[in-house]
């Protein structure tokens, strides 16, 4: 299933990513610790989305 909906990432801790200098990569590595996501998970969204 494939979901048409994205989810908005509302950074309001001081210790987040800066998101306006980070590159798509870096954020998405980023997410990907910030929501405790497995290997599985990380290399499904990298190899679908």
């Amino acid at each position: 299933m494939v979901s048409n909906f994205a989810f908005l990432e509302k950074v309001v801790e001081t210790h987040d990513l800066l998101y306006d200098i980070a590159s798509t990569p870096e954020i998405d590595q980023h997410l990907y610790r910030k929501y405790n996501l497995s290997q599985d998970e990380t290399d499904f969204i990298e190899t679908k989305v």
